[in-house]
C-alpha cells in the first residue's frame, strides 16, 4: 500500500490516511448543564439535553450520547453514596 501510494495510487493513499488519521465519528458539543451533585439532578440535566434537541442544537444521537454520560455520572454518585452509607452503618454497628 505504501509503495502504491508513493507511486500515485490515490486509492492506496486514501486507505493509508484513513488508517493513520481516522475520521472523527462525532463532534464536540457544548451544552449548558445544571450541576449534578445528587442522582435526583439527572432529570434537570436530561431536560437540558432534550431542550437542545428541540432547539436544533444537538442531534438525537448526540443527545443520546450525552444521556449516556449523564447516566454514568448518576451511577457514580449513587455508588459513592451507597459506599458512604455502608461505611456509616458499619461504624455504628461496631
Amino acid at each position: 500500500m505504501v509503495q502504491a501510494a508513493g507511486k500515485g495510487d490515490m486509492r492506496a493513499a486514501e486507505i493509508l490516511l484513513r488508517r493513520l488519521w481516522p475520521e472523527r465519528r462525532s463532534r464536540p458539543v457544548m451544552l449548558d448543564l445544571p450541576p449534578m451533585e445528587r442522582a435526583a439532578d439527572l432529570a434537570k440535566a436530561l431536560g437540558a439535553a432534550a431542550q437542545a434537541v428541540g432547539a436544533g442544537e444537538l442531534t438525537p444521537g448526540e443527545a443520546g450520547a450525552v444521556a449516556g454520560v449523564l447516566e454514568l455520572h448518576r451511577r457514580a454518585i449513587e455508588t459513592a453514596n451507597l459506599e458512604a452509607r455502608i461505611a456509616r452503618l458499619e461504624r455504628e454497628r461496631a
